[in-house]
């Protein structure tokens, strides 16, 4: 009998392990230390939560001088995330002082992306002739986990200031600025960042990188979309009640998750909805045909592998439909040495109307190395308008 009770999370995977191009791997992000929420905030020019990149920053918002005299910036970034850097990057010795703090945040609709780093208050009260040198080619924010990734510098941000140490501006003690990342050619999703500057000691300090005991941090987080829909304009209705993927080469269907967007609003409103399969692996409750609408990336469906199987979805309401994602399941690593990404190939998936009608179907086609497949619907009565694959889910 197909089941939906609530997910049991299986053991914590690997951490975070550099270098590689993505640490979220198709959405799928290593709950370990060094696995950071992005904050998503609106950070265009006339919001309240777009900082003042005026070289002013107060480190706790509470005005009160955090040990150093004259520390009086106004400004503090409460809403962003805070990673603490430490001397080479070694953020996994636990002998490593942390001796500065970085903030960063996103705003996915405008594509912008507001930092700032410096030093400690208290370290700075304890090391008063160190500073932060003032170079393009130090003071840097790298999106990726290759020597190669893009890089945020003053010469290319929006925005960007050196922060100075109160009261005389002596000492410069960290940069904050504001960039447009939308033609850089990096993810800011669910990506590695390293934050780096050096001192006048000639002390390279980081959030983290790889070292000996060190690594980079990953920053996790989804915008609402991850591509632009097709215009109303060239797209007609597809009202669906259910969604359903079948295997036609007996193999089992196992999913990390499956999404199905409403238009225009992109909600996704199989959460709302009532999973069930044609079998569950080894008749474990951890592997029912829920746990693939769970909204957890963790947790898993998986049917059994004798005779057809099959999967759905029944929606809460007829709902016209924009986009199918897929998150199919690995095993092992997401370089899936055994090649478990295949068992989808030539998996049909098919939506019905409100009357119990199938309204289309499409054969997925090889999905060896495929961890996401993305279905934009435009029409019942034609071909999905395009097949996306490897897109951030």
């Amino acid at each position: 009998m197909p089941s939906t009770t609530p997910s049991v999370r299986p053991s914590p995977p690997t951490p975070t392990s550099a270098p590689t191009l993505q640490c979220c791997v198709n959405g799928f992000c290593p709950p370990d230390a060094l696995t950071r929420e992005l904050p998503l905030l609106n950070l265009s020019v006339d919001s309240a939560l777009r900082p003042d990149i005026n070289g002013e920053i107060d480190q706790d918002g509470d005005g009160i001088g955090d040990n150093i005299t004259g520390w009086n910036g106004t400004e503090y970034y409460p809403s962003f995330a805070r990673i603490d850097m430490f001397v080479g990057g070694k953020n996994e010795d636990p002998n490593s002082e942390k001796i500065a703090t970085a903030y960063i945040a996103y705003d996915c609709h405008n594509h912008i992306l507001c930092a700032a780093a410096h030093l400690n208050a208290d370290y700075m009260a304890a090391n008063p002739d160190v500073h932060v040198v003032e170079d393009e080619d130090e003071s840097w924010i790298r999106l990726g986990g290759n020597a190669s990734d893009p890089k945020l510098t003053q010469s290319i941000a929006d925005e960007f200031t050196y922060v100075m140490k109160p009261p005389d501006s002596a000492y410069t003690i960290g940069y904050e600025g504001c960039w447009n990342v939308s033609g850089l050619g990096a993810s800011v999703m669910n990506n590695f960042v390293e934050v780096h500057f050096v001192t006048n000691k000639k002390d390279t300090i980081s959030t983290g990188k790889p070292v000996l005991t060190g690594d980079y941090v990953c920053l996790k987080t989804t915008c609402a979309a991850s591509f632009i829909p097709t215009p109303a304009a060239d797209r007609s209705s597809c009202l669906v009640t259910k969604v359903k993927i079948e295997s036609t080469t007996e193999n089992a269907l196992h999913f990390f998750e499956v999404q199905m967007l409403s238009y225009p609003n992109a909600i996704n409103v199989a959460l709302q909805g009532i999973a069930s399969q044609s079998s569950t692996y080894l008749e474990k409750n951890r592997f029912a045909a829920g746990r693939a609408i769970d909204n957890s990336t963790s947790t898993f469906s998986h049917t059994s592998f004798e005779g057809v199987q099959w999967w759905e979805v029944k929606l809460m309401s007829e709902t016209d439909l924009s986009v199918v994602k897929v998150l199919n399941r690995y095993c092992v690593s997401s370089s899936d040495p055994h090649g478990c990404l295949c068992r989808l190939s030539n998996a049909q998936i098919s939506l019905y109307s409100g009357a119990g009608n199938v309204i289309f179907t499409r054969n997925l086609g090889d999905t060896c190395g495929q961890s996401l497949l993305v279905e934009e619907i435009t029409s019942c009565s034609l071909p999905f308008h395009r097949q996306l694959r490897g897109t951030s889910w």
